[in-house]
C-alpha cells in the first residue's frame, strides 16, 4: 500500500492479488489497481502508476510522460487520464478506469496484447471497467496536446495537502480564506496574498469576517459549543494569531445570525438576513449588540455593508441604506433608502473610486439555457446616477479603473469566458477565455499592493499572471 499527500489531493495505490483469474468476492481482478482521487493531477496519476507498475513496466520512466503531465496540468481529471491513456497506448500499453463504490478512480495498466484476456476478466468479475483513450484518436498514436499559447502566463500556487478555499470569505484585507477538507472541526487559515509565494497561517477560530480600522480588528468566528451546536461570536483584537487577547461576546443566544460586520467611527456594525445591529464604542470594549434595523423582506441574501465618503451604507434585502447620525431634528438609524437593487438572489459589488459601487442581482433559479446575462449597474451614491454595462452574472471585484466580472456560468458547456473586463475610463471591455486556466474557472481576484493582480481559481489555486490585460481578447 502507497499512499501520498499531493496537490492538496490523497492519492492512494494498491496492489490486489486473488487465486486465479476468476476474481474475489469484490469483483476486483487479479490485476494490480491503483486508485486515484476524482480531482487529482495527471502528475499525481503518473506518480501512483509508477509506484505500482515501474518493476513491470520500466517504460512507465519515460520523460514523454512527465511532459504531458505537465502539458494538462490544471486541466479536468477525466480529460488529463484520458491523455495519459492516449500516450501509453503509443506505448504499446492499455490504461483502465474501473468503476468504484467511492469519488475516485480504480486505474489498471496492462499491455496492449494483453488487453482482451484482462477485459474477460472484468467480464468474469462482473466489474466494468473502460480504456482510456481521447475522443477521436485510436490506440497507438500519441495524445493530443494542449497548444500553450492559449494557456495564462503566469505563476502558481496551490494550498497545502489537505486545505481548501473557504467561499465563505474572499480576498479581504489581503488575505484569502481556507479551511480544512474535513467539514468537522476543521481548522481554518488565513493566506496572505501581499507576498508571493502566498503564506498561510493557521487561524484558532472558524473566522467568517473581518474588519479592521486604525489598528483594531472586529472578527466574526464560530465557537463550538455542546455536541455539534455552534455558537456566534463577535471580537475586537489587535491580531488574529492571538485569540487569547480577543473581547468577545456571544451574539447568537437571540436567535440571530449575522454574516458581516464593519467599523464606522468606532462602532462595531453587525449585519444578519434581515436585520442590522451595532456595538457602540467597540475600540473600548465590547457589549452586547444593540438591533438598530429590520427588514420585513427575508430572501436568501447576504447583506453587507459599504463607505463611501466616509458615509456608511447597508445593502440588506437588495434595498441600500444610507447611515444618519443622531442630530437636531434627525433620528438616527438606517433611516433613508437610496437604491434598489434588481433581482432576488444575492447581491454582488466592487467599489470604484470615491462615490460609486458597481452591482449585479442574480435571479434565482438560473435560465435552464444560455449564459444567465445581465445589465451590471454603477451607482453613484452621492448623485443618485446610476449608468448600466451589459455583462455576464458573476462575482464582482475592481481592478485600477476596470470593473471585472467572473460569471458563474458552465464556460465549458456555453462557451463563455472565465472573467470580463470593463475599463470605465477607455470604455474598452476585454475577456478572458475559458481554458485560460485549464478547465477551472475564476472564483476571485485581488489587486495586489504592488499592482499586480492575482487569480483564484475553481480548483483551489492562486495565479500571479505575467500580464493580465495582454492576454485577454477585445470585445
Amino acid at each position: 500500500m502507497v499512499l501520498r499527500l499531493c496537490g492538496g489531493l490523497v492519492v492512494s495505490a494498491a496492489g490486489f492479488a486473488a487465486a486465479g483469474k476468476e476474481g474475489n468476492a469484490m469483483g476486483q481482478t487479479h490485476r494490480r489497481e491503483v486508485f486515484v482521487d476524482w480531482a487529482c493531477e495527471a502528475e499525481d496519476a503518473l506518480y501512483s502508476l509508477r509506484e505500482e507498475y515501474e518493476d513491470l513496466y520500466p517504460d512507465l520512466r519515460q520523460e514523454r510522460l512527465d511532459t504531458l503531465c505537465e502539458n494538462y496540468r490544471g486541466e479536468d481529471t477525466e480529460d488529463s487520464l484520458k491523455a495519459l491513456g492516449q500516450e501509453l497506448s503509443a506505448m504499446q500499453y492499455a490504461l483502465y478506469s474501473l468503476k468504484t463504490d467511492g469519488d475516485s478512480y480504480g486505474l489498471v495498466l496492462v499491455k496492449e496484447q494483453e488487453t482482451g484476456e484482462f477485459e474477460e476478466e472484468l467480464s468474469a468479475g462482473k466489474r466494468s471497467g473502460k480504456r482510456l483513450l481521447q475522443r477521436g484518436k485510436k490506440p497507438g498514436t500519441a495524445a493530443k496536446r494542449i497548444d500553450p499559447g492559449k494557456r495564462l502566463a503566469g505563476q502558481e500556487w496551490r494550498l497545502d495537502p489537505g486545505w481548501r478555499f473557504s467561499y465563505g470569505m474572499d480576498m479581504e484585507l489581503g488575505s484569502v480564506w481556507a479551511k480544512a477538507a474535513d467539514h468537522g472541526a476543521a481548522p481554518f487559515a488565513g493566506v496572505d496574498i501581499s507576498a508571493w509565494p502566498p503564506k498561510i497561517c493557521a487561524l484558532p477560530q472558524a473566522v467568517s469576517g473581518l474588519d479592521a480600522e486604525g489598528g483594531a480588528l472586529g472578527i466574526l468566528y464560530e465557537k463550538r459549543g455542546e455536541g455539534t451546536k455552534t455558537e456566534d461570536y463577535a471580537a475586537v483584537g489587535n491580531a488574529l494569531d492571538r485569540p487569547e487577547e480577543w473581547k468577545s461576546v456571544c451574539v447568537s443566544r437571540l436567535g440571530m445570525e449575522y454574516t458581516t460586520l464593519k467599523w464606522y467611527h468606532g462602532d462595531l456594525f453587525l449585519a444578519g438576513r434581515a436585520y442590522a445591529a451595532v456595538i457602540r464604542n467597540a475600540v473600548n470594549g465590547i457589549s452586547e449588540p444593540e438591533i438598530i434595523f429590520r427588514s420585513g423582506k427575508r430572501d436568501l441574501t447576504f447583506p453587507f455593508f459599504f463607505i463611501r465618503n466616509d458615509r456608511l451604507y447597508l445593502c440588506i434585502q437588495h434595498e441600500i441604506y444610507r447611515w444618519q447620525e443622531k442630530g437636531f431634528l434627525k433620528k438616527e438609524g438606517f433611516q433613508k433608502k437610496i437604491y434598489t437593487v434588481s433581482g432576488n438572489g444575492s447581491v454582488e459589488h466592487a467599489l470604484i473610486g470615491e462615490e460609486e459601487i458597481a452591482l449585479i442581482g442574480r435571479v434565482t433559479p438560473a435560465p435552464r439555457t444560455g449564459a444567465p446575462s445581465t445589465d451590471m449597474a454603477v451607482l453613484n451614491v452621492e448623485t443618485g446616477k446610476v449608468r448600466t454595462i451589459p455583462c455576464l452574472v458573476g462575482n464582482l471585484s475592481v481592478w485600477d479603473e476596470r470593473v471585472c466580472v467572473m460569471p458563474y456560468v458552465d464556460s465549458a458547456a456555453l462557451k463563455a469566458p472565465i472573467l470580463q473586463c470593463f475599463d470605465l475610463k477607455t470604455k474598452e471591455c476585454r475577456s478572458l477565455p475559458y481554458g485560460a486556466v485549464g478547465k477551472a474557472c475564476l472564483t476571485g481576484l485581488a489587486q495586489r499592493p504592488d499592482g499586480r493582480v492575482l487569480l483564484r481559481t475553481s480548483d483551489d489555486r492562486l495565479i500571479l499572471p505575467d500580464d493580465l490585460w495582454e492576454a485577454m481578447q477585445k470585445q
